[in-house]
């Protein structure tokens, strides 16, 4: 999918939430973003809303919630052929891919709680 998307200041209060552990919070505010954007927007936002969704059911230990929104969030995210400067997309990608990996050899949610959670990395200017 080729795009050039701009992210709104909310966007970067979600990725704050979502990267110092606060995912319920975060997941809120993508809503509101995602639900307001149109697409191809629209489905970058709900990527990212995913993303804060997948690392809350890792706080929890919920393997088979982590499993279904990391497949979803490393799906959607990977299509960008042209995706924000302002988010480290290849690190995302990355730690996605790794949650992924681990996710899919685990049979417990306790190897889950060492994946370490997915950030999102904003990069300003």
């Amino acid at each position: 999918m080729t795009t050039n998307l701009s992210l709104p200041e909310q966007v970067f209060d979600a990725i704050r939430l979502n990267n110092t552990g606060h995912f319920f919070e975060a997941h809120e505010a993508f809503e509101l973003t995602w639900r307001a954007s149109e697409s191809p927007q629209k489905e970058f936002f709900q990527a990212l809303l995913w993303v804060s969704v997948l690392n809350y059911h890792l706080e929890r230990g919920n393997l088979k919630g982590a499993r279904k929104l990391v497949g979803r969030a490393y799906s959607r995210l990977t299509r960008y052929e042209n995706p924000p400067k302002h988010i480290d997309m290849e690190g995302l990608i990355r730690a996605l891919q790794r949650a992924r990996d681990i996710l899919n050899r685990s049979t417990t949610g306790k190897p889950a709680l060492s994946i370490g959670i997915p950030i999102i990395i904003p990069i300003r200017g």
